[in-house]
């Protein structure tokens, strides 16, 4: 008999995933919170990775700043971790940011030395970039707070439009109502999503593709959703498909008909295997497409 439970098995991955990112898991009651949690720490958390920098027409960067923004750029073009230029809300494990869900923004400390925790030291402007798999795009440097200024989508369109251009909404001609940065700040405070329309007549769905009632990204919720219905349609794969292939490749190793099979969910190099340990050997199953 196969014994198997992917889900459970994905739960745990989760789990080992934030721990070693020392986000406090005990915290968390059930499964659906540990795959939200995991989920909104991938969107938090900036991939490491070579980018080329881009700057917007508008940028400008103060004086005592320009040190830390050097350091930052040749972070980002080297390929070194960033993720300490960012809000030290990045250690939470239930942390929501608004900007990034709504529009798809992050922001970044421009300090020029390391403090104690691993962070970059914190300065009052910050700079506001839209960052791609391969692209940092600099959008301008604002004082801390400026998190609903809808400037940062009106540079963003009029000097990178492709990187907006799936938000597009062309059936939309007029907004009755164009929200203000003030009024964008109220909504989020009460977790109310809005379009937002820019100088030229264009509107806008939000990059950042949202947030529920409690704050949490759209993405991120269905995400956790998602993945729990592929653990369950892998095993149901696994059993109906696969038992027979697993039983004949462990009798070779010398298992005996009728002894319970324990499989387990392996996550390697971007794939889905189950693994029986007993005899060391796996099964591919599907691709992972996560962090």
């Amino acid at each position: 008999m196969i014994k198997i439970d992917l889900y459970s098995d994905w739960i745990e991955y989760q789990k080992a995933w934030l721990q070693e990112f020392d986000y406090p898991v005990d915290t968390l009651s059930d499964p659906s919170q540990i795959s939200i949690a995991y989920f909104n720490a991938i969107k938090r958390r900036i991939p490491v990775r070579t980018r080329n920098v881009f700057t917007s027409d508008v940028f400008s960067c103060p004086i005592d700043l320009e040190e830390g923004l050097r350091i930052l750029e040749d972070k980002v073009q080297s390929g070194h971790d960033i993720n300490p230029n960012l809000s030290r809300g990045l250690k939470r494990v239930d942390y929501n940011d608004y900007l990034l869900n709504d529009w798809g923004i992050f922001h970044f400390h421009l300090g020029d030395e390391i403090e104690s925790d691993g962070y970059t030291k914190r300065t009052g402007p910050v700079l506001f970039s839209f960052i791609t798999h391969d692209s940092f795009h600099e959008i301008n440097i604002y004082s801390h707070g400026n998190w609903s200024n809808t400037d940062l989508i009106e540079i963003v369109h009029k000097n990178w439009p492709h990187l907006l251009e799936k938000f597009r909404l062309d059936d939309v001609v007029q907004m009755a109502y164009t929200p203000s940065s003030t009024t964008v700040k109220e909504f989020r405070k009460n977790q109310i999503n809005s379009f937002i329309q820019v100088a030229d007549g264009t509107v806008y769905s939000q990059p950042g593709l949202g947030y529920a009632t409690d704050g949490t990204a759209v993405d991120v919720s269905v995400a956790a959703i998602r993945y729990k219905k592929f653990m369950d349609h892998l095993q149901k794969s696994v059993i109906e498909n696969l038992a027979g292939e697993i039983e004949n490749a462990l009798d070779e190793l010398g298992h005996t008909r009728g002894e319970d099979i324990e499989l387990k969910l392996l996550i390697e190099n971007g794939w889905a295997y189950v693994f029986c340990e007993q005899y060391n050997i796996k099964f591919k199953l599907h691709s992972m497409n996560i962090a």
